[in-house]
């Protein structure tokens, strides 16, 4: 689970090994959805999200602010 130090939207930079995010949903069983959708994906300020990495090596995300 991340939170991003950002107080605007945007994708900000995902790194290609991410497969998919996972975001708070009220509406849905377990308070929880999945997309696959990353390269289009935006992150909001406040909010935490669920980073999923399929592949066998660590995923380097470097966010400057």
């Amino acid at each position: 689970m991340v939170g991003l130090p950002s107080e605007s939207a945007g994708n900000h930079g995902l790194p290609s090994e991410v497969t998919k995010i996972g975001y708070f949903d009220a509406a849905e069983e377990y308070n929880l959805v999945y997309t696959e959708d990353v390269d289009v994906f935006e992150f909001q300020p406040g909010q935490g999200y669920w980073v999923y990495n399929e592949a066998s090596h660590s995923v380097i995300w470097t966010v400057g602010y």
